[in-house]
C-alpha cells in the first residue's frame, strides 16, 4: 500500500473513531433518560394525540396546519411511526432522542471541521455531554429540537459543500445546493426556531472565505424566503393558541430588546457554568429601567465592540461566534412574544442549537490557552479535554434522573425555585392522579398562591375538591375557570360535573349543553349531557345524546350505563342489555353497573 492510500485508510480509521467516541459521549452522559416517562406536553403531543393512531391522521397533520399543537409535520410524523411500531412505550421515544443527539453531535463535528475550526471533536463533544442539552434530549416533546437541529446542520453542511465547489468552478456544486435547501425546509418544518441558519451561514462564510459580494450571499435569499414564509404558520398558529384564552405577558417595544440581551446572556452563563439548572426559571420583570435588564445589555454591547475592534488581534472567530449564536438564538430571545412565555421568558431547550458556536469557541480558545501557557503536548491536552468532558458528563447523567416521571421533576425544580408555581401544580396533578386529594389541595393552594391567575391550578383545584367532596369549594375554582377562559367548553363541563354530583340533573345538562354549543366536538360535552338526561329522567333525550356520544367513543363505559339506564326506561331491553353487558367488559369492577345488568335481565324494568 502506498503513503496516499495509507494515509486515506488512517484518516477513515480516524473518522470512524472520532464518530464512534462522539456517539458514545452523547448516548452514556443522558442514559437515565431512557428510565423516563412521559411528561408535560408530552400527553398532548404522543400520549393522547388521536392523529398518531391513523393513516388518516398521518394526512391530517401534514394537511391541517392547526390540528396539531404546532405545525411541525416532520416530528409528529415520527411519532406516528414509532406509535405504529412501539404503541406508546416511552423507552422507544426516549431512545429515538438519544440516537437523534448523538446524530447531531456528529454532524455538529463535520460542519466545525469544515470550516476548520480550531479542535472541532471537542466542540462537538462538549456539545454532546453538557447539561444544559438535557432538557432537550430527556423531554420526549422536544424532539422538535433534536430533528430541526439534525437538519439544519446537514444544511449547513451542504451548503458549505456547494459553496466551496462553487468558489472553485468544481461540478456538482447546484446538486449540493439544492440538497441543502431541502435539508433547511426539512428543519423548518420540524421547528421554525431555526429560521437565523441563513444569517449564521452568512456569517461564518463571510468569516472563512472574506467574500462579502452580494454574488456570495445570493443564494441564502431562498432559505431566508422558506424561513420567512414557515415562520408566518407558526405565529398563526400561535395566534390561534392566544386567541383560545391564554394571557401572555406583553412587553413594551422598548423592554424587548433589553429582555433579548438579558436571555442571551443568562444562557451564556448556564453554558459557561451549569449549575441550578431548571425545567422552570420563571417570568421576569420586563421593566425598560430595571437594573437587571439594563446591565446585560450594556454588558452585551461592550462585549460586542470590544471582539469588533480586537478583530485584528485576536482573530474574528469569538465575534463571529458569538453574532452566529445570537442569530441562532434570536426567535426565542423575547424579541417576539409566543406561547411558551405565559410560564417563562428562557428554557434550556430554546439554546441546543444556537449553543454549538459558543462551546465550538471555548474548545477552540482552550487550545489556545494552552499554547499560551505551553502547555501544547498532545497528552495535556487530551487530559484537560476529558476532564471538562467527564464533569459535564456527570452533571449530565444526575440531571437528566430528574426526568423520570412529574413528580421527580416537580421536586427538581423546587430544589432550584421553591417559588415555582410549575412544580406545585406538577405535584398537586400528581397526587390528583393518585387519588389523594388532601395532597392534592394542599400544593395546589400552594401554587394558587404564587399565580391566582393559572387556569390549569383552578382546574385541578375544582377537580380536587370536587372528589373530596367539597362541592362549594370546588365552585369556585369552576367560577374562575369560567371567568379566565369564557369562549373555553372546559369551564362549562367542569360546572356540569359539578352539578351532577350535586344532584342538580337539569342544571347539569344546561351546563353540558352550553359546553357543547362552545366546542361542538367535545366527547365530554356530549356525554356528560346525556348522563345528566338520563339521571334527569328525560330518557328521550338522553338517548339521543348518548347514541351519539357511544358512537364517538365506544370505550366511554359511564356513557354506556347511562345509555342503557334510559333504553331500558323506555322499554328497549334487548338494547339496554347489550350497552350494560359493553359497559361492564369495559369496567368488569363496577358494582352499580353489575347490579344494574343482574337486575334487567331478571326481568323488565319499571
Amino acid at each position: 500500500m502506498n503513503g496516499p492510500q495509507v494515509g486515506a485508510a488512517a484518516g477513515v480509521r480516524g473518522a470512524a473513531l472520532a464518530t464512534a467516541g462522539l456517539i458514545l459521549l452523547a448516548l452514556g452522559a443522558h442514559l437515565p433518560a431512557l428510565a423516563g416517562g412521559f411528561i408535560v406536553d408530552d400527553a398532548r403531543y404522543v400520549v393522547d394525540n388521536e392523529l398518531l393512531e391513523s393513516a388518516a391522521g398521518l394526512a391530517t397533520i401534514w394537511l391541517e396546519p392547526a390540528a396539531s399543537p404546532q405545525y411541525y409535520p416532520i416530528v409528529f410524523t415520527s411519532f406516528w411511526l414509532e406509535r405504529q411500531l412501539f404503541g406508546l412505550d416511552p423507552f422507544a421515544f426516549h431512545l429515538v432522542n438519544l440516537l437523534l443527539h448523538a446524530a447531531v453531535a456528529v454532524l455538529a463535528w463535520r460542519v466545525l471541521r469544515a470550516l476548520a475550526v480550531p479542535a472541532p471533536w471537542l466542540g462537538a463533544a462538549l456539545f454532546a455531554v453538557h447539561p444544559i442539552h438535557v432538557d432537550t434530549v430527556a423531554w420526549v416533546a422536544e424532539r422538535k429540537n433534536l430533528l430541526s437541529a439534525l437538519f439544519a446542520l446537514a444544511a449547513a453542511l451542504l451548503y458549505l459543500a456547494f459553496d466551496r465547489r462553487r468558489a472553485a468552478g468544481a461540478p456538482g456544486a447546484w446538486p449540493r445546493y439544492l440538497a441543502s435547501l431541502g435539508a433547511f425546509a426539512l428543519a423548518l418544518l420540524a421547528k421554525t426556531a431555526v429560521v437565523g441558519l441563513p444569517m449564521a451561514l452568512a456569517l461564518v462564510l463571510a468569516w472563512r472565505r472574506g467574500d462579502r459580494t452580494a454574488r456570495r450571499w445570493a443564494p441564502l435569499l431562498p432559505m431566508l424566503a422558506l424561513a420567512a414564509g414557515l415562520a408566518a404558520v407558526t405565529v398563526a398558529i400561535e395566534a390561534e393558541l392566544v386567541g383560545s384564552g391564554d394571557r401572555l405577558p406583553e412587553p413594551a417595544a422598548i423592554e424587548r430588546p433589553l429582555l433579548a440581551a438579558r436571555a442571551a446572556l443568562f444562557y451564556v452563563g448556564k453554558l459557561a457554568w451549569p449549575a441550578r439548572l431548571s425545567f422552570d426559571y420563571g417570568s421576569w420583570n420586563t421593566a425598560a429601567g430595571a437594573a437587571a435588564n439594563l446591565l446585560p445589555a450594556a454588558v452585551l454591547a461592550v462585549v460586542l465592540v470590544v471582539l469588533w475592534r480586537r478583530r485584528a488581534s485576536w482573530g474574528a472567530g469569538p465575534l463571529v461566534a458569538l453574532l452566529a449564536y445570537l442569530a441562532l438564538a434570536a426567535p426565542s430571545l423575547g424579541l417576539v412574544t409566543f406561547y411558551f412565555h405565559r410560564y417563562a421568558f428562557v428554557a434550556d431547550h430554546f439554546v441546543y442549537l444556537p449553543s454549538l458556536p459558543l462551546l465550538a469557541l471555548a474548545a477552540a480558545s482552550g487550545r489556545r490557552a494552552l499554547g499560551v501557557l505551553g502547555l501544547e503536548d498532545r497528552r495535556h491536552r487530551a487530559a484537560l479535554a476529558a476532564l471538562a468532558l467527564a464533569t459535564l458528563g456527570t452533571l449530565t447523567w444526575r440531571h437528566a434522573g430528574d426526568y423520570r416521571d412529574h413528580e421527580t421533576l416537580a421536586r427538581a425544580i423546587l430544589r432550584v425555585r421553591p417559588e415555582s408555581w410549575l412544580a406545585h401544580n406538577h405535584l398537586g396533578n400528581e397526587a390528583l392522579r393518585q387519588r389523594r386529594f388532601e395532597g392534592a389541595i394542599e400544593h395546589l393552594e400552594r401554587a394558587e398562591t404564587l399565580a391566582p391567575d393559572r387556569v390549569e391550578t383552578q382546574i385541578n383545584l375544582a377537580l380536587a375538591r370536587m372528589n373530596a367532596g367539597d362541592l362549594p369549594g370546588a365552585e369556585r375554582h369552576v367560577r374562575r375557570v369560567i371567568e379566565l377562559r369564557p369562549r373555553a367548553a372546559l369551564g362549562a363541563v367542569l360546572l356540569g360535573d359539578l352539578r351532577l354530583r350535586g344532584g342538580r340533573f337539569d342544571e347539569a345538562a344546561a351546563a353540558y349543553g352550553a359546553a357543547r354549543e362552545l366546542d361542538p366536538g367535545s366527547a365530554r360535552a356530549r356525554s356528560g349531557e346525556g348522563i345528566a338526561l338520563a339521571h334527569a329522567g328525560r330518557h328521550r333525550e338522553a338517548v339521543a345524546r348518548l347514541a351519539a356520544a357511544v358512537a364517538a367513543d365506544p370505550a366511554n363505559a359511564a356513557a354506556r350505563t347511562a345509555f342503557g339506564f334510559s333504553l331500558a326506561a323506555l322499554g328497549r331491553r334487548a338494547e339496554a342489555l347489550g350497552q350494560l353487558e359493553a359497559a361492564l367488559a369495559l369496567e368488569p369492577d363496577d358494582p352499580a353497573t353489575r347490579r344494574n345488568l343482574e337486575l334487567l335481565r331478571a326481568g323488565p324494568v319499571r
